[in-house]
């Protein structure tokens, strides 16, 4: 499954935060999901150990996101960053929890 087009805009309001020390965590872990989700897709047809062991992975770092909102949501700027932060980590929640 893509990430959807919200998604990628919410992603794109805070993309002048990359380089923010204070949201390293956010980015990286996204980065991480990303990858993880490339992987899991290319396990697609397999059924193995190692698709539910990427898929573990991808939900314990969506788990410390949502566990963080709150406190990386707060080391944004204004509201709308505020939010999108928020945005981002509801949807790869539901992305790597509901959707399988």
């Amino acid at each position: 499954m893509e990430l959807d087009k919200e998604f990628l805009d919410n992603l794109n309001k805070l993309e002048k935060y990359k380089t923010n020390p204070d949201l390293n965590i956010f980015f990286d872990s996204i980065e991480k999901l990303k990858t993880l989700r490339k992987e899991i897709n290319g396990e697609k047809h397999k059924t193995s150990p190692d698709k539910s062991k990427l898929g573990r992975q991808a939900q314990l770092l969506t788990k410390n996101l949502a566990d963080k909102k709150n406190e990386l949501a707060l080391r944004t700027k204004t509201q709308k960053e505020y939010d999108a932060v928020y945005e981002c980590i509801d949807y790869l929640d539901k992305h790597f929890n509901y959707n399988k």
